[in-house]
């Protein structure tokens, strides 16, 4: 995802950002236990869907808050279970 003037990458539990056109890191967080699987950009800051948590962090890649699960986000079927609405996210865990 490109957000601002970088490129966010998700690559097994971290987020790392790069600089445009340069590809110098900027920052890396663990945002995740086990696997982060997409950013998706709002009006202040990013959501992250991981394997076993979903978070919000700001652009310099500070976690804001973190909500885990008993179990995994993703269905057996491997139908992501993550939903970015406009006022709330919707997510279901599997242990549910």
């Amino acid at each position: 995802m490109i957000f601002d003037e970088d490129i966010l990458i998700c690559r097994a539990d971290k987020i790392f950002s790069l600089s445009l056109p340069d590809l110098k890191l900027i920052w890396m967080e663990q945002v995740d236990d086990v696997c982060c699987f997409g950013i998706c950009k709002i009006d202040n800051g990013l959501f992250v869907h991981g394997e076993l948590a979903v978070s919000q962090i700001d652009k310099n890649g500070n976690i804001l808050w973190s909500v885990s699960f008993a179990e995994i986000t993703v269905t057996p079927e491997g139908n992501d279970s993550f939903i970015l609405c406009d006022k709330f996210i919707e997510v279901e865990d599997l242990a549910t």
